[in-house]
């Protein structure tokens, strides 16, 4: 048994995944995989009623998390779909409830189709690493879920804790676990030159002014591109380099064996992938290349600005 004889409520759900779909460049092969997957999971009776438990615990005000990823694999696994297909499927029909939750808070509709146009970025991203539909991003979905991240202008912004034991500058004081913006740099096809850049900085500090009540709080970053490595092989005059001098650096972290996260962002792939199949379009990645045949490292810092 569905959850109702006459499925009114599995066909509004299809209804909204099939306009989500359509309002972001997904290729019809895509919209085919996730809608195929959908009737999958409805015309199951077991995964339907684990898969519409998640859904329906989240529309009763329950936070979805890294816990919930083993209840929407058993989904998976009862219809035999791949499940980073489930994955992000499941995001999908949970971005109904967090689309309302966002306008009831008088966030704009045009930032939040900016804002989940990340679901699409991820979705082409797994598939360029795992050939297939679907995402490899659970946790990193959650947090839009949970309202927390924010896509205004060229940055993403997400309300979060400050990550250091303290920073003084200017007579201000930030401390381990105050509340904190933290920027992220979706992979798109536009400028991530300083107006751009500062634009959107402007345009966060007014927004969760205006929808939080949050007034000047600190900006922080936690990324490769504030790694130290490259201003060494970067000109002064690159937009990355003048991303990072925004920042102070308050630390460095390397990663000395598992090169993954550098590897999908900087070169779309996984981290078990060789040295020698590494692309190298760009002159950063082919400097990466070099710097990694030398047997260096990769890494991320952590910087703040005000």
């Amino acid at each position: 048994m569905l959850r109702n004889e006459k499925g009114e409520d599995d066909l509004r759900m299809r209804t909204y995944l099939q306009n989500f779909l359509n309002e972001y460049p997904y290729e019809e092969a895509d919209k085919e995989v996730y809608l195929s997957a959908y009737d999958k999971i409805t015309q199951n009776a077991e995964a339907n009623a684990k898969f519409f438990a998640l859904i329906d615990g989240h529309e009763r005000g329950e936070r979805v998390g890294t816990e919930h990823r083993s209840i929407v694999e058993e989904v998976a696994k009862c219809v035999g779909v791949p499940p980073c297909t489930a994955e992000m499927l499941t995001v999908f029909c949970l971005s109904r409830e967090a689309e309302k939750r966002m306008l009831a808070r008088g966030v704009e509709k045009e930032i939040i189709h900016d804002t989940f146009y990340d679901f699409f970025l991820k979705n082409w991203e797994t598939k360029y690493m795992c050939g297939v539909a679907g995402t490899v991003f659970w946790d990193w979905h959650c947090r839009f879920l949970d309202g927390k991240i924010y896509a205004l202008g060229r940055l993403q912004f997400e309300i979060t804790e400050f990550n250091a034991d303290r920073y003084e500058k200017d007579g201000r004081t930030v401390r381990c676990g105050d509340r904190v913006l933290s920027i992220h740099i979706p992979r798109v096809n536009a400028p991530f030159d300083p107006l751009s850049c500062s634009a959107s900085i402007e345009r966060a500090r007014r927004f969760f002014a205006e929808k939080f009540g949050f007034c000047d709080l600190p900006f922080v970053c936690s990324s490769w591109l504030l790694y130290p490595l490259n201003k060494q092989i970067l000109p002064p005059t690159s937009n990355i380099v003048q991303f990072t001098d925004r920042f102070d650096i308050l630390y460095v972290i390397d990663y000395p064996d598992d090169k993954t996260p550098v590897y999908a962002f900087l070169f779309g792939v996984g981290g078990g992938v060789a040295l020698s199949d590494l692309p190298r379009y760009s002159s950063l990645q082919r400097a990466y290349v070099e710097h990694l045949q030398k047997g260096g490292h990769t890494g991320y810092g952590y910087g703040i600005f005000f």
